[in-house]
């Protein structure tokens, strides 16, 4: 296990894991391994065909901004107290 993935794995909240994912951005291989270190519902960010929304914090715009900007989303939305994510079509 990386000094990341322990990190990620004793962080005791998700905005301390998007903080750490956001700031070692460089040191992940793809978005699916940063959704996957999040659990539900970012785990559907990156699976093509979904639609999940997230809440609308300022940590998870930083982080549907990126994935987008990344290519690894379609398209991010936030609309009032949520964030829809458009992935990718299959």
């Amino acid at each position: 296990m990386t000094l990341l993935g322990a990190l990620l794995r004793h962080a005791s909240n998700v905005e301390q894991r998007i903080t750490l994912l956001l700031n070692h951005w460089d040191c992940i291989k793809t978005g699916y391994d940063i959704t996957l270190a999040c659990g539900s519902p970012y785990n559907e960010v990156t699976e093509k065909g979904k639609h999940p929304k997230i809440p609308n914090t300022p940590y998870n715009k930083a982080l549907a901004e990126k994935l987008e900007t990344e290519g690894y989303i379609s398209t991010q939305s936030p609309k009032g107290e949520e964030i829809r994510i458009n992935t990718r079509r299959r």
